[in-house]
């Protein structure tokens, strides 16, 4: 089984993402309708689900709201040729990803 650990973004930011998407499809591009706007974080083939849950737990209590600048699209170079927007790098979005030890 294949395991993914994503952020969703708040309603602003996906009614944004929506409307990037909306401009894709009428330019002729393929969208997959299907994927909630995200940021995927980790996708793993096999985890020890208790402690992946526990560690997640612990990552949400501590992090507030944080913002993201997606200046970035990309493709995934795929069967599926995934469309994606990145992140800038910032001090900000550096101090979420710094690993803690609880």
């Amino acid at each position: 089984m294949n395991y993914a650990i994503e952020l969703y973004f708040d309603d602003v930011a996906s009614m944004n993402i929506e409307g990037i998407r909306q401009h894709l499809r009428l330019s002729g591009i393929t969208v997959d309708e299907g994927a909630k706007p995200h940021m995927s974080l980790a996708i793993y083939s096999e985890v020890d689900e208790k402690y992946l849950i526990e560690k997640i737990r612990k990552f949400a209590e501590r992090k507030p709201d944080f913002s993201l600048i997606l200046p970035y699209i990309g493709i995934f170079p795929t069967d599926e040729s995934v469309i994606f927007l990145a992140p800038k790098v910032t001090t900000e979005l550096l101090s979420y990803l710094e690993p803690r030890h609880d």
